[in-house]
């Protein structure tokens, strides 16, 4: 019996742990595809809202409730955006915090035709 409890409760911290490394992945792709988007129409603050809004359905109704985008930093030079999200882990383990915070820059790529 004491072995079934201790292989259960090391079951239960793999799938947490295996769980939030999922979740950071997610919103460390969506940042990167928001800022890219925003990088590849040169910079323009006017698609950040666009970008946003597909960022948040990449990461579905969770995403929506739990994602917080910031744009640091959008010009002709470069896109910075900084993505603070929570993870739903439902155990809080040491080491593993449920705050998730990643900035992704991307520098702007505006195409300027033949030399």
């Amino acid at each position: 019996m004491f072995g079934f409890l201790v292989f259960f409760v090391l079951l239960l911290f793999c799938v947490q742990v295996l769980f939030h490394l999922y979740v950071t992945s997610l919103v460390t792709a969506a940042a990167t595809d928001a800022a890219t988007t925003v990088a590849r129409a040169g910079g323009d603050p006017a698609d950040e809202a666009a970008a946003e809004a597909v960022a948040v359905a990449d990461l579905g109704s969770w995403g929506a409730a739990h994602t917080r985008f910031d744009w640091v930093e959008v010009d002709d030079r470069m896109v910075s955006l900084r993505v603070i999200a929570y993870s739903s882990a439902t155990l809080p383990l040491p080491g593993l915090s449920r705050r998730i915070e990643r900035t992704v820059t991307v520098p702007t790529q505006v195409f300027h035709g033949a030399p």
